[in-house]
């Protein structure tokens, strides 16, 4: 198979390119998509048979990535620490809020992102941040 078979169908998902899924009586499908974090080259495709009594083909890649050769890793040196923080203040923190106001929202993920912003917000002003060799 050519590495050009395999169609993206968004930035970061390919969608595979020939049926997976053979049940007895059914036409075969082809439902599998191969999500990545980033762009991915697939230099080689291969369809292996089911495992057990699985009706779905195993999809063999061979791929490879540009990653850079070290990773930042600054992220692991800081953490909440949660230990100290009030939580009788972020109980009347959260009493206090006019819940009608601020989930007017029609959209579930809209309210959501609202609350967790409240959240956040308050985390942000109640907690320190310290370095985990401190913990």
């Amino acid at each position: 198979m050519q590495i050009n078979d395999t169609k993206l169908t968004e930035k970061n998902s390919s969608m595979d390119p020939k049926s997976t899924i053979f049940r007895e009586n059914d036409t075969p499908s082809r439902l599998d998509l191969i999500f990545a974090k980033d762009h991915i080259n697939i230099e080689e495709m291969k369809y292996k048979t089911p495992i057990g009594k699985s009706d779905h083909v195993l999809v063999y890649l061979q791929t490879t990535e540009n990653c850079p050769s070290t990773r930042k890793e600054t992220y692991k040196n800081k953490c909440l620490d949660y230990s100290r923080t009030n939580f009788k203040q972020l109980t009347k923190y959260f009493v206090d809020v006019d819940w009608n106001t601020a989930l007017q929202a029609r959209d579930i993920e809209e309210k959501w992102n609202t609350f967790l912003d409240m959240y956040n917000r308050w985390i942000e002003m109640s907690t320190k941040e310290v370095n985990r060799e401190h913990i």
